[in-house]
């Protein structure tokens, strides 16, 4: 009888179910190999943009080493933004999004929040085309811009309890929308 009054509970704000550290954890590796499946495709890119240091090294091995890291950092410091990018997101999660959907009672360590959901679309879908169009990185136009604030607005439809009312669809909507506009900046 406890867990049926438990489950009806009122969240507050402070202690609303967000996306899971699973679910993020998922996200983010996911997203890290499709990066370093285009490592070769960054190398280039960063040799190409290195040319001019490659030759003041003097030594071409020593020039394709410098390349070979600079890129393995570029995919980490990607990695880290997307790190920053989740913190920020379940907080906003928190905040304002409703909350997380699991996928049974009894699975507490699986919960995807709006601003995960977007956050997964918007990130797997960015590296997923960069694969499929063989680029080292998709760009940051106007497309992503659009493709974000399409993402946005449909995710909060996928919780039953954004969808009971216009007040808590744009309480949702500015947390996807927040998380949308954090990824395209970053």
């Amino acid at each position: 009888m406890d867990t049926h009054v438990e489950s009806r509970a009122v969240h507050p704000a402070l202690e609303r179910p967000t996306t899971s550290p699973v679910v993020w954890g998922v996200v983010l590796a996911l997203a890290t190999a499709l990066l370093l499946g285009r490592l070769p495709l960054l190398v280039e890119v960063a040799a190409a943009a290195g040319d001019e240091a490659a030759e003041s090294l003097d030594d071409p091995a020593l020039a394709a080493a410098a390349t070979t890291v600079g890129a393995v950092g570029a995919v980490v410091l990607h990695v880290l933004v997307l790190v920053v990018v989740a913190v920020l997101a379940t907080l906003l999660e928190r905040w304002l999004g409703p909350v997380a959907l699991r996928p049974s009672r009894a699975s507490g360590t699986l919960r995807l929040g709006v601003a995960g959901l977007v956050l997964a679309v918007l990130v797997l879908g960015q590296q997923g085309a960069a694969v499929v169009l063989g680029v080292a990185a998709v760009p940051r136009g106007w497309q992503l811009w659009v493709a974000a604030i399409a993402v946005a607005v449909v995710a909060p439809l996928a919780f039953p309890v954004a969808r009971r009312s216009a007040r808590t669809y744009l309480r949702a909507l500015t947390a996807a929308a927040a998380t949308g506009v954090l990824l395209c900046l970053g």
